[in-house]
């Protein structure tokens, strides 16, 4: 596998239990690459797409990241996009990653992918290129972060309102 350093293969050497929520386990855990956080979307209003959000295989790796309601239930939105069906698996990816410092001099020597360019999501880059991304899902959600110039000013009103 070209740009894929040794002891980084495609296959998976997780740990079989078939489960997504690993706790503190992320990268390094089971061979993987990199790990990233992600909590489960309760509903349509938390959907937000300009984030880079996955689609998870059983055990927990990413499948793919878009911006893009993914999965797409096809049959349901059909019907009504007011809701989310109940067991849509969605979910919202909040920032944390875990890199294993070897994966990251390699990252640096990757080409990126036509995925990437389309999507503008870095992590594409290293699906694209074979490694795996294990993805550990939380019930809750981190102090919203401040990404966006809305975000700053909903952010000065809360402090000001604390003043």
């Amino acid at each position: 596998m070209r740009g894929v350093p040794k002891g980084f293969g495609r296959k998976s050497r997780g740990s079989g239990n078939g489960s997504c929520d690993r706790g503190a386990r992320g990268a390094g855990a089971g061979g993987d690459d990199l790990g990233l956080r992600h909590r489960p979307v309760r509903g349509v209003q938390s959907r937000v797409v300009a984030r880079g959000d996955p689609v998870l295989d059983r055990r927990g790796h990413a499948l793919y990241f878009s911006r893009a309601t993914i999965p797409w239930a096809r049959d349901a939105f059909a019907r009504t996009r007011a809701s989310l069906p109940a067991a849509l698996p969605i979910y919202r990816h909040y920032g944390l990653y875990a890199y294993r410092p070897s994966f990251l001099r390699a990252y640096a020597q990757l080409e990126p992918s036509p995925l990437e360019s389309f999507e503008a999501l870095e992590q594409l880059r290293a699906l694209w290129h074979g490694y795996r991304i294990a993805v550990v899902v939380t019930q809750s959600a981190p102090a919203p972060g401040v990404d966006t110039p809305e975000d700053l000013e909903r952010v000065r009103a809360a402090f000001a309102a604390k003043a």
